[in-house]
């Protein structure tokens, strides 16, 4: 399911980035989709039907962890899913967000996290573009 939320949403939580985590500035949080899988999926496809292939494909991986090497190559991915490997902690660390040095700060990056896994349970993206 997340997996799939960050294949279609990612554009959109990029924009929503400051400009010092966007890809072309900051190599430690690249955009999952321009991933060497993922990318070549999507690019063959086109926007609706390379989206429709990532999801055939994310549903027919049989583990976990070919769900995670699928949609994040390494750990320097805005969506680092290697935590959700066998034997690793079971986390998602979301990368996009500035170092912050105050509550108020983490809060909004804490706030804006939570709403993205929200929207992954509630809304499904598969509908939108099937």
């Amino acid at each position: 399911m997340m997996a799939k939320a960050v294949c279609f949403w990612e554009p959109a939580a990029t924009r929503c980035a400051p400009p010092s985590r966007q890809d072309r500035i900051n190599p430690f949080c690249n955009s999952n989709i321009k991933g060497r899988w993922l990318r070549d999926v999507l690019r063959e496809g086109g926007p609706l039907r390379g989206l429709c292939e990532a999801y055939r494909i994310i549903d027919g991986l049989s583990t976990r962890d070919d769900v995670v090497d699928f949609i994040c190559e390494d750990k320097y991915r805005a969506w680092n899913f290697l935590p959700c490997k066998t034997g690793k902690a079971g986390s998602i660390e979301f990368r996009r967000a500035p170092g912050v040095v105050s509550a108020k700060k983490a809060m909004h990056w804490i706030a804006f996290v939570l709403s993205f896994v929200e929207m992954a349970v509630q809304f499904s993206p598969v509908g939108m573009i099937t």
